[in-house]
C-alpha cells in the first residue's frame, strides 16, 4: 500500500511514499508490515474488532500461528508494488458540470 497523495506520470498512479505499511489478513487475524517489511502489528479481528491490544508478541499458540502464516504469505509479495495504470471513469449523470461551480 503505497501511502500520501497519487500522482498521474505517464499513465500511472504513483503514490508518494510507494512502500508504506501493507496489511495482509485471514479471517481472523491481520499483520501489518512497515515499509522495510518489518512486522508491526498482529490483531485478532474475531475476538478484539477495536484491534488493540497488539498480539505481535504474545506467545499463544494461536497468535504464533497466524504470526507466521501471514509472514510466510508476505514473503511472497514482490519486492515493489506496480503502478497501477490510469484510466479515468467517463462522466456519470450524477457528476457535477465543472462549469457551473
Amino acid at each position: 500500500m503505497g501511502g500520501g497523495n497519487a500522482a498521474d506520470r505517464d499513465g500511472r498512479v504513483v503514490p508518494v511514499l510507494p512502500d508504506d505499511e501493507r496489511v495482509i489478513r485471514d479471517r481472523r487475524f491481520k499483520r501489518w508490515l512497515g515499509p522495510d517489511r518489518s512486522p508491526t502489528a498482529l490483531d485478532d479481528l474475531k475476538a478484539d474488532p477495536w484491534e488493540e491490544p497488539n498480539l505481535i508478541e504474545f506467545d499463544e499458540p494461536e497468535a504464533v500461528s497466524a504470526r507466521d502464516r501471514l509472514l510466510a504469505v508476505a514473503s511472497t509479495f514482490p519486492e515493489r508494488d506496480a503502478a497501477s495504470r490510469y484510466r479515468p471513469n467517463l462522466p456519470q449523470p450524477w457528476d457535477r458540470d465543472p462549469s457551473r461551480r
